[in-house]
């Protein structure tokens, strides 16, 4: 770990500089429970898990007196919080008065963490003020867990304390996986054991590419086994899928790519032994059969089989990964001329200006009169991001999920300082759905429109509904068509707001909702599901 102090702003800000890891938030280690409430919520279900063997950071609520600096976790209501697991912690915190120490993985951006003392010299030295080593050797590279409870557990980051520990499936055979491009982990499924690595994540590196081999081969010889078959990603460039094509050729076993959203929704399939799932699978981005940016499917999952059922209304993908990270884009993108004067009054958050804010909304206007010519993306996780840059949010993505994420915290915010909710529906329209497609663009309008007549804060949350609703009446039908269960799962399902509406929906209309507990609902499950998927008849 890196670590320094909570209650102070320089050395936070000197950390993310070094790190240059502008507003993403940092874990912090606190003294002990007590302490804890200080300056956050606690229910007894997530004492029970901040108190487990397991220790992992737990995502807690910020309480009216936090007191800690507000660049630990700026923009969000929620910080990420765990407590020490080793004698060498309960050490540091007595010799120390701070109620909590920022930790940190100790690597530079990017790179696998730190194991040994010349490791941390080399790439470390220059930053930090002192170093604090021992003894013991570090065998393998394990990052701190991360959930957070919600009504019941959502593993985010299944790493220390859950790795490699198996969960049982009724998956025949032997199939190891690899995931996706982002928080990927592998998967080993053997005699009806699923056993997924630690945290790899994101592997656009070489060195975290090398720590995903080395973690999957470290499994293979936990095991002493090879397996049946490899599977992959249906992404034709991702890395993970080059080391697949070679691991299988090393084993001389077949290679079978796996769609991005079928992977999460076999996921469900796996951790509840279901023969089915009509599977509503959000997220940021997911290769699509079709060649297309996927993200807000409903997908009727059956074994190694799935259709895709219904999605949210396509759009441009103005700039491809830029659109992801500039979210105005997205809103050019979805309302085009009608977005006009909100790009122009904020176009210098743009990297260049004034000048490209103009070229987003001239290329907005050309690919909707041309769109079948232009990449186009389904993903509620891009809507989500257009609704927080129309609410001046968040203009930039610094980190995966940060504009849904302060959105969500926005929502949150009127939840809470408003009893009866009610009022929120008249911000935005009934879900409108055509031909099985929800509509997203009389959303975005809505949410323009209400700007000078409602709260940032109803319209945030406006949103939410809006889209958990249009994705449940789609999704319900076919449930009572196909007499199947609904799951729902993907990056987007760890939104709090969302799930709490899916499950008010299915329990009044009598359907069982299913939510991944055992293995992460975002990118971090989908080796799981790909290994599922492989193998299931």
């Amino acid at each position: 770990h890196i670590a320094c102090a909570t209650t102070q702003d320089e050395p936070v800000l000197r950390l993310r500089e070094q790190k240059r890891r502008k507003f993403k938030p940092f874990a912090i280690m606190a003294r002990d429970v007590s302490t804890v409430r200080e300056f956050a919520h606690l229910s007894q279900e997530e004492i029970e898990y901040l108190t487990s063997w397991r220790r992992p950071i737990m995502l807690l609520k910020k309480s009216d007196n936090y007191y800690l600096s507000e660049h630990l976790a700026p923009g969000l209501d929620h910080i990420g919080i765990m407590l020490p697991y080793t004698g060498l912690h309960l050490m540091l915190f007595s010799y120390s008065s701070e109620p909590a120490f920022v930790m940190t993985s100790g690597n530079p951006p990017g790179e696998p963490i730190c194991i040994d003392e010349k490791d941390v010299l080399k790439r470390l030295g220059h930053d930090v003020d002192y170093l604090l080593v021992h003894t013991r050797r570090i065998a393998q590279r394990c990052d701190d867990s991360v959930v957070r409870w919600s009504k019941e557990l959502a593993i985010i980051r299944r790493s220390r304390g859950y790795a490699p520990a198996p969960l049982l499936v009724d998956a025949p055979g032997r199939a190891i996986a690899l995931g996706a491009e982002e928080n990927v982990t592998s998967c080993f499924i053997l005699d009806g054991r699923a056993y997924l690595s630690q945290h790899i994540g994101d592997i656009e590196s070489p060195e975290n590419l090398s720590f995903l081999r080395d973690a999957t081969l470290h499994l293979t010889e936990l095991l002493n086994a090879t397996p049946d078959v490899v599977a992959c990603d249906l992404h034709p460039q991702f890395s993970s899928t080059e080391l697949a094509t070679e691991l299988s050729e090393m084993w001389e076993v077949p290679l079978v790519r796996i769609q991005h959203h079928h992977a999460h929704g076999a996921s469900i399939m796996g951790e509840y032994k279901l023969d089915n799932v009509v599977a509503v699978v959000c997220d940021g981005y997911g290769y699509g059969d079709d060649g297309q940016a996927w993200g807000g499917e409903i997908m009727l999952c059956e074994g190694s089989t799935y259709k895709r059922c219904a999605h949210l209304q396509p759009h441009p993908l103005i700039g491809g990964d830029l659109a992801a990270r500039y979210p105005l884009r997205m809103v050019a993108s979805i309302l085009g001329e009608e977005a006009a004067d909100v790009l122009l009054e904020n176009a210098t958050t743009f990297p260049h200006g004034k000048e490209e804010a103009e070229l987003v909304l001239d290329i907005a206007k050309r690919e909707k009169m041309d769109a079948h010519k232009a990449i186009q993306t389904t993903s509620a996780g891009r809507v989500l991001d257009a609704v927080s840059a129309l609410l001046g949010v968040c203009f930039e993505r610094t980190y995966n999920g940060e504009p849904a994420m302060r959105l969500e915290a926005m929502a949150n915010r009127f939840f809470h300082s408003h009893k009866d909710t009610s009022e929120v529906d008249e911000c935005l329209p009934e879900p409108i759905i055509k031909r099985g497609i929800l509509q997203t663009t009389p959303m975005l309008s809505a949410v323009l429109d209400g700007i000078t007549s409602y709260s940032k804060e109803e319209l945030a949350l406006a949103s939410h509904l809006y889209l958990a609703r249009g994705l449940f009446y789609l999704a319900r039908d076919i449930c009572e068509a196909e007499e199947s269960p609904m799951g729902f799962t993907g990056g987007v399902a760890y939104n709090s707001i969302l799930c709490n509406e899916f499950a008010r929906l299915c329990e009044n209309a009598e359907i069982e909702l299913f939510l991944n507990k055992e293995v992460p609902r975002g990118d971090g499950g989908v080796s799981f599901g790909q290994c599922i998927a492989s193998l299931t008849p």
